[in-house]
């Protein structure tokens, strides 16, 4: 009778810990492609040619564009949450902990991917002054 109940007790703690397992898994490879596509958006050949004349209203259209191909390469809530996030932290708190937005990006992807994530193309964007972390 105690095996059976020892059984029954290991496959109920077990059970949650597969299916939480299985379910990083399955996100870990829709992650990947969503970073991989998130730092191409950011690729210099692509973005060249919309901003061409480096006037104001290529600049404009160029960060449109921009814009409208990240919310396009976004598909989880997850990676979609880094962004929500981004926003909720007051401009004070942000630039102390966050000397550019490509710290935070390269911070928050990796904890998302569980492994260490960079994209050169993202300084860029987000780096006015780039120094070595």
């Amino acid at each position: 009778m105690s095996i059976i109940h020892s059984r029954l007790v290991t496959f109920l703690l077990i059970t949650p810990l597969i299916s939480l397992v299985t379910a990083c898994a399955t996100n870990t490879p829709s992650h990947v492609k969503e970073s991989a596509d998130f730092c191409e958006v950011h690729n210099p050949e692509r973005w060249m040619k919309v901003w061409q004349n480096g006037d104001a209203e290529s600049t404009e259209r160029y960060y449109q564009n921009l814009a409208s191909d990240i919310k396009t390469t976004i598909k989880t809530e997850e990676f979609r949450n880094i962004f929500k996030e981004q926003l909720e932290i007051p401009p004070n708190e942000y630039r102390k902990e966050y000397s550019n937005d490509y710290v935070y990006y390269r911070k928050k992807i990796s904890e998302l991917l569980g492994e260490e994530w960079d994209c050169e193309y993202l300084k860029y964007h987000y780096v006015k002054e780039f120094e070595e972390e």
